[in-house]
């Protein structure tokens, strides 16, 4: 299969967009989200020996073709790519990448660590960007949750942690046990103080 053929224009490569197929030099003419234009060996784009005009930088940490690496180029590009298919429900209203993040994959990783079997990146406040304070590795049925307590209640369990000042893992905890929202916010706390019940449940 030729470069031409399997690669098409509007595709997305870390931060490159692809243009058009030069055939002169076969390479494709690619734009960085900076805007640069410059012409790219597809090869170079799919292993990540090019991610950008070096506006960011090269890929160093040889993970390209990790979940994790994929979990995060995918965030990053919903959110500064107006040409990826999902933009428009992220980096179109607002959502951005904590710059730490943007600017380096490693420190990413040191972050958030392996990707567990069976989980994708979740932002646990469906509002808010993508950062270490606001992201977990999330299994599809604890996305869903957390997309429910936006629905029901109009806040994250994150929200409701800082609102009434109690440890976030405190009521996530309560919630898996099946705890009503009521009962995870309110018994064996007192006046927003940490606390235990008398069971000694968390």
């Amino acid at each position: 299969m030729t470069t031409r053929t399997k690669y098409k224009q509007g595709d997305v490569f870390n931060y490159w967009t692809l243009i058009y197929y030069d055939k002169a030099s076969g390479k494709w003419m690619a734009k960085c989200v900076c805007g640069k234009e410059k012409l790219v060996y597809s090869c170079h784009l799919a292993s990540g020996k090019s991610i950008s005009c070096s506006c960011i930088g090269k890929s160093t940490h040889k993970m390209t073709k990790t979940p994790e690496y994929r979990s995060w180029n995918g965030a990053k590009m919903r959110c500064i790519s107006p040409s990826n298919d999902r933009y428009a429900s992220y980096g179109g209203r607002g959502i951005t990448m904590c710059a730490t993040w943007l600017n380096s994959f490693e420190q990413f990783f040191k972050d958030m660590g392996n990707r567990p079997a069976g989980t994708s990146l979740d932002r646990i406040d469906n509002n808010g960007n993508y950062s270490k304070e606001n992201c977990r590795w999330a299994t599809p049925k604890e996305q869903m949750r957390n997309r429910r307590m936006h629905e029901k209640y109009g806040v994250s369990i994150t929200e409701l942690a800082e609102k009434l000042n109690i440890p976030y893992g405190r009521i996530q905890t309560r919630l898996q046990r099946g705890w009503s929202l009521e009962d995870a916010t309110t018994v064996g706390l007192v006046q927003g103080k940490k606390g235990f019940n008398k069971r000694g449940d968390l």
